[in-house]
This record gives structure tokens, sequence and C-alpha cells, in this order.
């Protein structure tokens, strides 16, 4: 099986288990919890890929780390996961579930690439352009730092890029002077 369909069929499984039971935000939270320290860590994130690591280990080590964090069902899906020993999948089967919580709220996830920081106002406006172009009135902005694009920003939502930024402007420059 693939792990595209793997992580679906769990995703689909938590996100089915968490709405029947009116549970779908605090599930959410939880495995956002999950999905932050998987980002936020190399080393967990190598610990869950070790296929040397006994699967008994890891799941004592996401009890010490998440038990008092976590809801009951949540942890249960965990153990599952882990049981089955599907943990290197985790970070993929957390990314689906997110989709699938942001469609069924109507959210529509953008990645925006800046050098810096975004201030309020540009925020507002990258904001505002997705709004008008997806239709949808609930934007969630995922910001990525990379000061090789050396200002400006690049929106990445769904099937469209608008690469607004400083370097896509010299490369344009500098195309417009070699011909």
């Amino acid at each position: 099986m693939s792990a595209e369909k793997l992580a679906n069929r769990y995703a689909d499984a938590i996100f089915s288990e968490s709405t029947s039971t009116n549970k779908l935000e605090q599930t959410f939270a939880d495995l956002k919890v999950v999905a932050d320290a998987i980002t936020e860590s190399r080393a967990f994130r190598n610990y869950l890929k070790s296929p040397i690591i006994d699967s008994t280990k890891k799941l004592d080590v996401f009890k010490e780390l998440f038990a008092a964090k976590l809801q009951t069902t949540t942890m249960q899906f965990l153990n599952i996961i882990i049981n089955n020993k599907r943990e290197q999948y985790l970070s993929l089967i957390l990314s689906k579930f997110f989709s699938k919580y942001n469609q069924a709220k109507g959210i529509t996830e953008v990645n925006v690439t800046v050098a810096s920081e975004l201030d309020t106002d540009t925020q507002s406006k990258i904001e505002h352009y997705i709004k008008t172009q997806s239709g949808k009135s609930n934007v969630k902005i995922n910001q990525k730092i990379d000061a090789s694009i050396l200002g400006g920003f690049i929106v990445d939502f769904g099937d469209k890029i608008l690469d607004n930024s400083v370097k896509q402007k010299l490369k344009k420059v500098r195309q417009q002077i070699l011909n």
C-alpha cells in the first residue's frame, strides 16, 4: 500500500471518530501539539523513523511526552499507529488529517514564503487577495522565512503560485537585459 493511501486511511479514521463523538476541535488541537513536536525537533523525527528502536519504547516516549496533554481518543489513535509500526508515516497522516479538517471547516490554507516576518498590513492584503481568488472566506497563512528571496513574498495556494519576490524580479530584469 502506498504511503498516501495509508495516511488517508488513518486520517479518515481519526477524523470520522472525532466527528462522530463531537471532539473534532479537541482532536485538532491534540494533533497540532504532536505535529508541532515533530516539526520542531529533528531528533524526535529521526526517533520516529528509526527501525532500530522498538515500538514499545516509542510508545513509552509518546506516553511520557503527550499523555498529560492529549485526550484519551488521541492517545489511543497514536497507540494504534505505533503498535502497527506506522509511526514513520505520522507526519503524513497528520497532514492528511489537517487537510480534511480545513476542508470541513472551509479553511483555505496558504503557504507564504517571505524574506522576513510579515507585517500585519501585508498579511491582510495577502489574505484579501486569496479570499477573492479562492472564493473562501476563511484563510490560514503558514509563513516560511527564506532570506534567499531577498524581499517580497511567494504565495502558494492550491494550484496557483504568485511569485512577488525580489529574486524573481531580478531574474526577469536579467532576462530582459540578455534579450
